[in-house]
C-alpha cells in the first residue's frame, strides 16, 4: 500500500517518481547532479560581481555606473539561463553540457524576454508595497522554466502547472517565503559586518546556491506535470 502524497490527496494527477512528501528536500538532493556545470558558474559570477563593486562609479547615474549595472544584469541573465537549463535536466537525470548547450541555443532569447518581463512586473509590484511584488513572484514561479523548455506561452504553461499542483505550489511557495525572510536577515547582517567586495562575493554565491536549490525544486514540480 502506497502512502498518498500531498498532490494525490488534493486530487491532482499521479505524480511521477520525481519527489515524494517534500519537493524541496528532493530538489536539494538532485540539484547536485549538475554541480560540474553550475557550481563553477556560480563561483565565477560571484567573483565578477564582487569585482564590479570595486569599480569607482562616481556620483549619480554616471556612464560607468550604467555600464556596471548593464554588465551585472547580463551576467545575471546568462547565469540564470544556464542554471535553469541545468535544472530541467537535473529533474530527469544526469546533466550533460551538450544538452544544456542545445537548450540555450534554442531558447535563450525566449528565456531572456521572460526573465526581464518577470523582473519588471515584480519590481512594479514592489514599488507599491512588499506584498504585491511577492505575490506576483509567487504566481509565476514556473515561467522561466517553461521559457527555457521551449513553451510557446510560458505564462500559460506556468498557470497550467499551478492548476495541476495547487497544494504543492502553495506549500512550496510558503516554505520558500520563510527561507527568503531568514536569508534576507542574514544578508543584512552580512552587509553590515563583512567588508565590501568580500561581502558581495559571499552574498552573490549564497544567493546563487539558494536560487539553484529553488529552481531545481520547481523543475521537479514542473516536470511532474509537463
Amino acid at each position: 500500500m502506497t502512502t498518498p502524497t500531498i498532490d494525490s490527496v488534493a486530487g491532482a494527477t499521479a505524480v511521477p517518481a520525481l519527489y515524494r512528501v517534500s519537493a524541496l528536500f528532493y530538489g536539494f538532493l538532485r540539484m547536485w547532479r549538475g554541480w560540474k556545470v553550475v557550481l563553477p558558474l556560480l563561483l565565477a559570477n560571484a567573483l565578477i560581481q564582487a569585482c564590479l563593486t570595486l569599480i569607482p562609479v562616481g556620483a549619480g547615474f554616471s556612464a560607468v555606473f550604467l555600464v556596471t549595472v548593464f554588465v551585472s544584469a547580463v551576467l545575471f541573465i546568462v547565469v540564470g539561463a544556464v542554471l535553469t537549463a541545468a535544472c530541467l535536466e537535473v529533474a530527469m537525470g544526469s546533466v550533460q553540457v551538450e544538452q544544456i548547450g542545445a537548450r540555450l541555443q534554442s531558447n535563450l532569447g525566449r528565456f531572456s524576454i521572460a526573465i526581464v518581463a518577470l523582473a519588471i512586473v515584480v519590481l512594479v509590484g514592489l514599488s507599491f508595497y512588499t506584498w504585491p511584488g511577492l505575490l506576483l513572484a509567487a504566481l509565476a514561479p514556473f515561467v522561466t522554466l517553461a521559457a527555457m523548455d521551449g513553451a510557446g506561452n510560458p505564462l500559460k504553461a506556468n498557470f497550467k502547472v499551478i492548476a495541476a499542483r495547487p497544494v504543492r505550489w502553495f506549500f512550496t511557495m510558503l516554505v520558500m517565503g520563510v527561507i527568503a525572510l531568514i536569508v534576507w536577515v542574514l544578508m543584512a547582517v552580512n552587509g553590515f559586518f563583512v567588508p565590501s567586495w568580500v561581502g558581495s562575493f559571499a552574498a552573490c554565491f549564497a544567493g546563487g546556491l539558494l536560487l539553484w536549490w529553488w529552481q531545481s525544486t520547481l523543475a521537479l514540480i514542473y516536470r511532474s506535470v509537463r
